[in-house]
């Protein structure tokens, strides 16, 4: 499910006219670039017009392993389960 912020900014975006969803779309476009490591980098001039517009704040760097230890399954995960014994 995507986040709030992205339910936001879906909901700005239909409030648009098709005229300027397309014209947005088209700026997109032209100042999406393809570095020479093919990562997507938009131009900064464009990117910050689209956070002012739409109030989107950037999102915390997430830290690798920061749930460890958070989830855990329990060792009879793989068995079989007791409501599907008659079709096993």
């Amino acid at each position: 499910m995507p986040s709030l912020e992205v339910r936001e900014f879906a909901e700005k975006i239909n409030q648009l006219s098709l005229e300027d969803k397309q014209w947005l779309l088209q700026q997109l476009m032209q100042e999406i670039t393809i570095s020479d490591n093919s990562d997507l980098n938009p131009s900064n001039s464009l990117t910050k017009e689209v956070k002012k517009t739409f109030n989107i704040t950037p999102a915390v760097q997430r830290k690798f392993g920061s749930a460890k230890g958070l989830i855990s399954m329990s060792p009879d995960f793989d068995e079989p389960l007791e409501h599907f014994k008659d079709y096993m």
